[in-house]
């Protein structure tokens, strides 16, 4: 199935909802007096709190005398749970590799799940694309100390400014550091295949999902 997410963009509350789980922030003295419950919970929905979120509120306006309205806070998640629920911020949410919010009505958990699923696939073919890359940056590291100690005990076998054991003991350290080079080439090829492919596999669900 074929979802289209070109219209996220255009929401405002975009950056809200899906960086608002980076940190836990508590409600201050003066939130806490002034707060206005509802508003509280309904937006902790569209961040994708659960309302669990409200035992951290209790807490912290516990510390200043005041006391959490806990009806009004219901009220305002499952408003705001209705508002983050949607297909668009399934995807989203998935995107981003965010833990499957476990909060939404009955009428829309299996479109959003849906959603989620597509979102949270494209995470995780994009995040084993980044993990090849940083293995083929490695393996070409590792060449290229490879080649220095290969040069470098080359040189030391040329200049024959050793004694004849460790003559003896440089031509053995060559042969095992060529045959290291050989399988870290070996290695390399093995995972610039691989990257194609997972690249590959990557741009097809995109394509397939339409996320952007």
């Amino acid at each position: 199935m074929k979802i289209g997410y070109g219209s996220l963009a255009r929401y405002v509350w975009y950056g809200f909802v899906f960086f608002g789980l980076v940190g836990c922030v508590t409600l201050s003295k003066d939130e806490c007096i002034n707060a206005n419950w509802h508003s509280i919970g309904y937006e902790d929905a569209i961040k994708g709190w659960g309302p669990e979120r409200m035992g951290e509120h209790r807490q912290a306006c516990a510390k200043h005398g005041v006391t959490l309205e806990a009806e009004d806070y219901r009220l305002g998640h499952r408003e705001g749970a209705r508002e983050f629920c949607r297909p668009r911020n399934g995807f989203q949410w998935g995107l981003q590799g965010q833990s499957f919010p476990g909060f939404c009505p009955d009428d829309m958990e299996e479109a959003f799940s849906q959603a989620y699923k597509q979102g949270n696939e494209v995470w995780g073919q994009t995040r084993a694309v980044r993990e090849t890359e940083e293995q083929i940056q490695m393996l070409r590291r590792d060449l290229v100390n490879s080649n220095d100690a290969i040069r470098d005990t080359q040189m030391r076998i040329v200049s024959r400014s050793g004694s004849v054991v460790e003559l003896a003991q440089w031509v053995l350290d060559l042969r095992d550091l060529a045959h290291r080079q050989g399988e870290l080439e070996e290695a390399l090829r093995e995972r610039e295949k691989i990257l194609v492919k997972q690249r590959h596999d990557l741009t097809a669900l995109k394509a397939q999902y339409d996320y952007r």
